[in-house]
C-alpha cells in the first residue's frame, strides 16, 4: 500500500488484505494456509479488532508484531489473537532471530500420518516428528514395503534392505544382514556411541611414533625435534650425526658423514679428486637446485 501520511492506520491496512490479497485472483490459493504477519508501531487510530477477528473468520492465522517504545500491548494482542502470536521488540534487527523461531514454531506443525489410514500400516503405526513408521507384533516382522507384517519363520528382525532407506541412517557405509544392518566407516574413522556416526580416529592414542604425533582427519603423521631426523619408517625418529661422529676432512649430512674439499674449487681438480676418492662429480646446472645443494653443503659449489 502507498504511504499516505496522517498516521497509524493498521485497521484499514488489515481490512486491505481481506478485500484484496485473500483474493484468489491475487495468488490465495485453497490448499496453502493462509498466514499474515502485521508488524505495527502499535498505536493505530481506528479499530484494529474487528478487521482482524474477520480476518481470522476467513481461515487466516494472525501475527501481531509491535516494534519500538510506544507499542500499545492490547493493540498487538487484538490484531494476533492470541498472546502466543504477540510479540513486541525494540528494532527490526530483532525480526530475524526469536521472532522468526516464534513464527515458524506457530505455522509449522507436525502432521499425524496415523491418522490416516492408520499410515498404511497392517498393524501398529507409530507417528514422530516429520515422519512415521510401522511396527509389528512379536513373531512378525515387516515386509519389503514397511508397512505389511508378515510371520517371522527365519528368526530374521526384518525382512527388507534396511540400508535402502536414507542408508539406514548410516553416515557412510551401511550393509545389510540377514538380522538387520551394519554402519561402517571408511579406514581411519571410527563408529561413534550411536552405530551410526563415523568419526575421525584417533591414531596417536595408540602412541605409534617414537615422539612427536599429529592426528589429521582420517589418518596421522609423525614428527621429530630439530636434533632428529625421520627413519623410513616414517614413524622412528635418530639422532642427527654431529661432527664428533664425523672422522677429520668430513662433515656431517644427515644419519652421513660427507667429505670436504676446499683445494678442489674448479671443476676439472675437483671432478679428478672424486675419482681418486673413488666416487664421481655431479655438476648441477639448475640455479635453484644448486643454491639449495651449497646451502645444505655450508656453501660448496660442487657435490661428490
Amino acid at each position: 500500500m502507498p504511504y499516505r501520511g496522517g498516521g497509524t492506520k493498521t485497521g484499514q491496512a488489515i481490512q486491505h488484505v481481506i478485500d484484496n490479497t485473500m483474493k484468489t485472483a491475487n495468488g490465495a490459493r485453497a490448499d496453502a494456509q493462509k498466514i499474515v504477519i502485521v508488524i505495527t508501531d502499535g498505536r493505530s487510530q481506528d479499530d484494529v479488532l474487528t478487521p482482524s477477528i474477520a480476518l481470522r473468520d476467513s481461515g487466516a492465522i494472525t501475527f501481531g508484531i509491535g516494534i519500538g517504545a510506544g507499542v500499545l500491548e492490547n493493540q498487538i494482542q487484538e490484531i494476533a489473537g492470541d498472546t502466543s502470536r504477540a510479540f513486541i521488540v525494540d528494532t527490526f534487527d530483532q525480526l530475524s532471530g526469536v521472532i522468526l523461531n516464534h513464527v515458524k514454531q506457530a505455522v509449522c506443525y507436525d502432521v499425524n500420518e496415523c491418522d490416516t489410514n492408520n499410515g498404511g500400516c497392517s498393524d501398529t503405526c507409530v507417528n514422530t516428528q516429520g515422519s512415521f513408521h510401522c511396527t509389528c507384533p512379536e513373531n512378525m516382522i515387516l515386509d519389503s514395503d514397511l508397512a505389511t507384517c508378515i510371520s517371522n519363520t527365519t528368526g530374521q528382525r526384518a525382512a527388507f534392505d534396511e540400508c535402502s532407506v536414507d542408508n539406514g541412517g548410516c553416515s557412510d557405509g551401511c550393509v545389510d544382514t540377514l538380522e538387520g544392518f551394519n554402519c561402517t566407516c571408511a579406514p581411519g574413522f571410527v563408529l561413534k556411541a550411536d552405530l551410526l556416526t563415523c568419526e575421525d580416529a584417533d591414531e596417536c592414542l595408540d602412541a605409534m611414533c617414537s615422539h612427536t604425533c599429529v592426528n589429521t582427519p582420517g589418518s596421522y603423521f609423525c614428527e621429530c625435534p630439530k636434533e632428529y631426523q625421520m627413519s623410513e619408517d616414517r614413524i622412528t625418529c635418530t639422532l642427527r650425526a654431529s661432527e664428533a661422529d664425523c672422522d677429520a676432512g668430513f662433515m656431517p649430512k644427515g644419519h652421513s658423514c660427507t667429505q670436504q674439499n676446499n683445494e678442489a674449487l674448479a671443476y676439472v681438480p675437483a671432478e679428478e679428486a672424486c675419482a681418486a676418492a673413488g666416487g664421481r662429480l655431479m655438476k648441477i646446472a639448475d640455479s635453484g637446485v644448486r643454491q639449495i645443494m651449497s646451502r645444505n653443503y655450508q656453501g660448496a659449489n660442487f657435490v661428490g
